[in-house]
């Protein structure tokens, strides 16, 4: 009980004595205004119930790519210019839009995710200086560009959302079991895929190559003949299509030890991903981008 009563003063001590030997910030930022909060909090989403009020057509928007210096970086009809074209490719009516060209107004599945982008990242070096109306203008002039609206059409906050994108119904959906909040499908985040995994170097070889933000490039597969990599959920693994392209085969992501055979296919296969917990494996069976889907355990 004695060395309790000394040690208790002891501790307080110490703890009074490390709380003022705290670095303290006295004088360096400040908390944000709610006004401040509203102007940076810009994100529009696919509904648009974000968006805010104002109008505009194609041809007004036509206008301001000419007056803002749009045309100037993308090419006085949105191709042509140093920076990316906005201009589809002239594929026929019926050509799948992942075809057309990575276009913002085609491949987008909503027509908000093109309001959003003009708004925050365009004209460049000059972000955030166009208004609402100007904003919609161009988004019109864009999507009648290519073929999604008509020249007449007038957007604004209730019709923009209800546009109906070419690319709605071509991508992904999100498997049932996922939900916000879950945890990546890789424990490695700095990792960054693979470098050519369909393409032939010059001599006719392929191989597997992976970006390691904080180590480098290394080489994974020295088989000259690996392709369509795959990361397994724990990211030491990866599947890769084998030579022949009929043949799938799993290797250490360290590119230590040899690769081990997984399955064969008379038709060309391809592994397409892994389930979250790695208990299964989906993979595609078929010529070009045809094909059935299959999983294995």
């Amino acid at each position: 009980m004695r060395y309790l009563r000394i040690l208790l003063p002891l501790l307080m001590l110490l703890g009074i004595s490390v709380q003022a030997q705290s670095p303290t910030f006295d004088g360096v930022g400040r908390t944000p205004t709610a006004e401040e909060i509203r102007a940076w909090d810009i994100s529009i989403s696919p509904t648009g119930e974000e968006l805010p009020p104002g109008s505009g057509t194609a041809t007004e928007g036509a206008q301001l790519f000419l007056q803002k210096g749009c045309a100037g970086c993308h090419g006085l009809t949105g191709t042509g210019g140093p920076a990316p074209r906005l201009l589809k490719r002239d594929a026929g009516p019926d050509a799948d839009p992942w075809s057309l060209g990575r276009i913002l107004p085609i491949r987008s599945p909503y027509a908000t995710t093109v309001w959003d982008y003009i708004n925050r990242g365009m004209p460049l070096m000059q972000e955030g200086t166009l208004s609402p109306d100007e904003v919609y203008s161009l988004t019109a002039y864009l999507l009648f560009l290519n073929d999604v609206i008509e020249e007449e059409k007038v957007l604004d906050e209730q019709s923009l959302p209800k546009v109906e994108m070419p690319n709605r119904d071509a991508w992904a959906p999100l498997p049932d079991w996922w939900k916000p909040g879950m945890p990546r499908l890789t424990r490695y985040p700095y990792r960054l895929g693979i470098l050519r995994p369909n393409r032939r170097q010059p001599d006719g070889s392929r191989d597997i190559w992976i970006h390691n933000f904080t180590q480098g490039v290394n080489k994974v597969t020295f088989t000259g003949a690996a392709a369509w990599p795959v990361w397994s959920p724990e990211g030491d693994k990866i599947i890769f299509q084998g030579e022949g392209e009929r043949d799938l085969w799993i290797t250490n992501a360290s590119g230590l030890g040899q690769p081990g055979l997984i399955m064969t296919s008379e038709l060309p296969i391809i592994a397409e991903a892994y389930s979250a917990n790695g208990g299964h494996l989906i993979y595609r069976v078929g010529e070009d981008s045809k094909g059935d889907i299959f999983t294995r355990w």
